[in-house]
């Protein structure tokens, strides 16, 4: 078997904080100097950038913007580093509900996480949002009126409480008031099987790659195992990435343990850090299954690590991609 492709390579991803102790307090100037120093020194781009004196600009993130790469770099951001860090353990403040618009413009729960309020209270992915705290969000939504929605639903902060109404499968409508809460997000969103006439089809539906990820991912494999699954569909709709060691052992499981210790994906630095170069192998795991055809779902929120589990795997198992086109994203990113 040949090696998979090189296909991740380093961008950027600066995440600036300031210190609550006001004799250690990182002011923006700081910050906006040590991303300058960072994309001289890490940036995959960094012989391509525009020249620019960063004393012309007053903080980090309008600095990132004038010294991208635009022509190949369209990810790189600047965050804060207590809030990405809490998003990549899976906490999270609010009603626990994506909502997108059907083919006929109506606001519909897209997916519900199952330690959200709204979900102990009933609701389901695919209920109508008739309205919330009595006005209708499909027209904010279809104009991209992300101003007006934020004002209609409120900040991220425990304790706000939103009236919905909702139109359940069965055409009833059901009003539910919802108080956000603190919980962890479950990123596996739904394991299950497919009986056919070919045999037990495995279904995982993954909307993210993030810390709890990978004890999710255990469960559900054990449970494929269990139940002689022979192929798998996998949902990667809502998936935008995450951790690549996730990515690399939902491989690993899916490829099966003939395949460890071949290479899965490098990540490649600039010409400065060449020594940071890794790579990923496929991993031996109690969970491996060896599927010879993966069915892989997608859309352009399909991105980055996710993206790198199908280009990973592409040399080894028969993958048929059905949905939208991903976002296309070859590229890793540092903190």
């Amino acid at each position: 078997m040949k090696n998979l492709l090189l296909i991740l390579i380093i961008s950027l991803s600066v995440f600036a904080s300031c210190n609550r102790d006001d004799d250690n307090e990182v002011t923006p100037a700081m910050a906006r100097d040590s991303l300058y120093y960072i994309m001289k020194q890490w940036y995959y781009w960094y012989d391509l950038m525009p020249v620019v004196n960063k004393e012309n600009y007053t903080d980090p993130y309008a600095l990132l913007e004038a010294m991208r790469y635009r022509p190949l770099d369209r990810w790189s951001f600047v965050a804060d580093y207590d809030e990405f860090n809490a998003e990549m353990h899976g906490s999270f403040v609010g009603h626990g509900i994506r909502i997108g618009l059907d083919n006929i413009n109506k606001a519909r729960i897209s997916m519900i996480y199952n330690k959200s309020p709204l979900y102990a209270s009933g609701v389901r992915r695919g209920w109508i949002i008739k309205s919330i705290n009595g006005i209708d969000i499909a027209p904010l939504l279809l104009a991209g009126d992300i101003v007006a929605y934020n004002n209609v639903i409120g900040p991220s902060t425990e304790g706000i409480t939103n009236l919905f109404l909702f139109q359940k499968p069965d055409v009833t409508d059901i009003e539910i008031s919802s108080t956000k809460t603190s919980f962890t997000l479950n990123s596996v969103i739904l394991y299950d099987t497919l009986h056919l006439s070919s045999g037990v089809t495995g279904h995982l539906v993954s909307e993210s790659f993030i810390t709890p990820t990978d004890d999710e991912l255990k469960v559900a494999f054990a449970f494929f195992k269990a139940n002689n699954v022979k192929d798998l569909i996998l949902d990667l709709r809502y998936n935008s990435g995450g951790y690549l060691y996730v990515a690399q052992n939902l491989a690993s499981y899916i490829a099966g343990n003939g395949l460890a210790g071949t290479t899965f994906a490098k990540l490649l630095y600039n010409n400065k850090n060449q020594d940071a170069n890794s790579s990923f192998p496929f991993k031996s795991t109690s969970y491996s299954m060896g599927f010879q055809k993966l069915i892989v779902i997608t859309t352009r929120l399909t991105a980055s690590a996710s993206e790198a589990v199908m280009n990973g795997l592409s040399d080894f198992v028969d993958i048929i991609s059905i949905g939208d086109t991903t976002n296309g994203k070859p590229t890793g990113m540092n903190g």
